[in-house]
């Protein structure tokens, strides 16, 4: 309230994923405009459908929102990061890598999410954040869950840090698949 009295807007979540023939293709958070509206949500849903059968349960104190509980579960559902990660998994061969870039913070029930992904579809899923790269592979996570205690966010031990070469290497290899370079 304090933020729309002052004219400030917050910036809307956006997730890019690159899609075939190396077109990026763009997510916003809640947004079903994408030609592949459809498909993208049925996978979303059966990917959610897998991991609550291995016990993912969505995290509702990741929506702010003073709203009901089947409100917070359809806007996490929604949230950039899923919908990219579900376009990816639909319109790329199976195990290839899915790289998405997020211009925020990941929420702790995206983590969790994209933790199970990689497990399940053993797929390798590398998210640029607005705070650093997290690497999903066998149901871990590069960074260390560093936002929260391990315990409390994927069921698997975290890899530990990665070398800071690594991690550069990781960054090189994500804007070179997205056709970007340092400047």
């Amino acid at each position: 309230m304090l933020m729309r009295k002052k004219g400030f807007k917050k910036n809307p979540a956006c997730s890019m994923v690159e899609g075939q023939k190396g077109v990026i293709h763009e997510f916003f958070a809640g947004d079903m405009n994408h030609p592949k509206s459809v498909e993208i949500k049925k996978a979303l849903e059966d990917l959610l459908a897998r991991l609550k059968h291995q016990g993912y349960k969505p995290n509702l104190s990741s929506v702010p929102y003073n709203i009901s509980d089947d409100q917070k579960k359809q806007l996490l559902m929604a949230h950039s990061e899923k919908l990219a990660l579900a376009f990816g998994l639909i319109s790329s061969c199976a195990g290839c890598v899915i790289r998405i870039v997020k211009n925020l913070r990941i929420c702790e029930d995206c983590h969790v999410v994209m933790c199970g992904a990689s497990e399940i579809t053993g797929r390798e899923i590398i998210i640029r954040d607005n705070l650093r790269f997290h690497h999903f592979r066998d149901g871990k996570c590069s960074c260390g869950n560093f936002w929260k205690p391990p315990e409390t966010c994927c069921s698997r031990t975290a890899f530990p840090k990665l070398h800071h070469w690594v991690i550069l290497l990781a960054h090189e290899q994500v804007l070179m698949s997205f056709g970007l370079q340092e400047k």
